[in-house]
């Protein structure tokens, strides 16, 4: 995962599907399961 300041009040993030299955969720889970994605 990487995070880039773009300004004072804004953050960029950028996450790979590695960094979201090392949290638990498939990737199946993150784009049919609107409850829990």
């Amino acid at each position: 995962m990487d995070i880039e300041r773009v300004n004072e009040n804004t953050l960029k993030l950028f996450i790979t599907y590695n960094d979201i299955e090392d949290r638990g969720y498939s990737r199946e889970e993150i784009w049919y399961n609107r409850a829990k994605g």
